[in-house]
């Protein structure tokens, strides 16, 4: 199957549960992606180029599997699809975002009801605090 022609709702629930959930935290899943860019270095300086060689050989076999599992999941999401792969979630998001840098398939991202729940609970309760300090702040007198 074409990646080009995947359902977008199935690439925006997925990137949606790469980003947290409902909770939609980029922050950490920044950290984590710095932590995992970490440990495959420190691990690159003790394989051998026979290893890498395999293990993209390994990586491009598999990418007809991501892509059957990505459209027989009923909602993309990366639990469901990583369950269909029998790969963690941490892997499985490894091979969806190495296959979206060699453009073979699409992940886009959505801001959550949650997170704009959440973002719109925030802004109100800055407004009402920013609007009771100003009530509070004792008139100025004028200068004669």
């Amino acid at each position: 199957m074409d990646p080009k022609n995947m359902n977008p709702e199935i690439g925006m629930n997925m990137m949606k549960r790469m980003m947290g959930g409902d909770d939609g935290n980029p922050m950490q899943m920044c950290k984590d992606m710095i932590a995992t860019v970490k440990q495959t270095s420190q691990m690159t300086a003790f394989s051998t180029q026979e290893l890498h060689s395999l293990f993209n050989d390994w990586l491009d076999t598999i990418k007809q599997d991501v892509l059957r599992a990505i459209n027989k999941s009923a909602s993309g999401e990366l639990n469901e699809v990583a369950k269909l792969l029998g790969l963690s979630t941490e892997s499985t998001a490894y091979l969806l975002a190495r296959m979206a840098i060699k453009e073979e398939l699409i992940l886009q991202a959505k801001s959550t009801p949650a997170n704009r729940k959440a973002k719109a609970k925030k802004k109100a309760a800055k407004k009402k605090t920013t609007s009771s300090a100003s009530k509070k702040k004792p008139a100025r007198k004028k200068r004669t």
